[in-house]
């Protein structure tokens, strides 16, 4: 699964967009686009879509992560942050959103968490930072959904495949990260429920090349959502010796 990821560079970040042909921030997300190490469920986002109502232009958006749904004979309502990609396709309530609302989440690093030996099922297990070896961004691809009603927001959901061989010996998971010609193939336009379920699009959400990713083992900092600063990325060694990390530098 993907539960936590960062934005640690979003200057950055913001001038790879523009060659995917996305607009700027302007200054209605300036907040958002602030350095973010430890972006968390719930919390709004910019996510790069295209428009809607007849103006097909790639543009920047501001939604809240994970879709609220209530399933099936179940009273309580559940918050969704990931879809599998294997089984997205075939779902009737997400063919709709395959269909005409996907969109990419930027990012330049998520966290995933090891199951350690010997804890039970509830346990927060060892936290890792993955990010790309050069540290450029990472094109996350996802769906959202808009407001039911007027005053609500839209909601995002980051799709997820199969890891490859850096992650498997972290979790049986891992997003679906867009190379650059991907992620224009991701947010073109889809003619039809066929091709949105069909050969291509599905060919995209593939394991990333684990030549690229470099994993690091972090401190606990990054358990607590209200923990948002370069201490989530310290390495696990130099946590230990300085509490939650904060105060540290980042990783190189």
């Amino acid at each position: 699964m993907c539960g936590r990821y960062t934005l640690r560079d979003p200057a950055g970040v913001a001038r790879a967009l523009s060659r995917l042909g996305a607009d700027m921030p302007d200054d209605e997300y300036e907040q958002e686009w602030r350095p973010r190490y430890n972006v968390a469920p719930t919390q709004s986002m910019p996510v790069i879509c295209r428009g809607s109502r007849g103006n097909r232009q790639i543009e920047t958006s501001l939604m809240r992560w994970g879709i609220t749904l209530r399933p099936a004979g179940e009273e309580k309502q559940r918050l969704l942050i990931n879809a599998r990609a294997e089984s997205a396709w075939q779902k009737p309530s997400f063919r709709a959103s395959l269909q005409y609302r996907r969109c990419i989440i930027p990012a330049d690093g998520f966290f995933e968490w090891r199951r350690v030996a010997g804890t039970g099922a509830k346990a927060e297990g060892e936290p890792y930072f993955i990010r790309r070896r050069d540290d450029m961004p990472m094109w996350l691809a996802g769906f959202f959904e808009e407001p039911a009603g007027e005053g609500g927001d839209s909601a995002f959901v980051i799709m997820t495949t199969g890891p490859n061989a850096v992650m498997a010996a972290i979790h049986d998971r891992m997003p679906v990260i867009l190379a650059e010609d991907s992620a224009r193939a991701w947010l073109g336009a889809v003619a039809d429920a066929a091709s949105a379920t069909g050969a291509v699009l599905p060919r995209l959400c593939v394991p990333w090349q684990p030549d690229d990713l470099v994993a690091t083992a972090v401190g606990p900092a990054v358990n607590n959502t209200r923990n948002d600063h370069a201490g989530c990325l310290v390495p696990s060694a130099e946590a230990a010796r300085h509490g939650d990390g904060q105060g540290l530098l980042a990783l190189d």
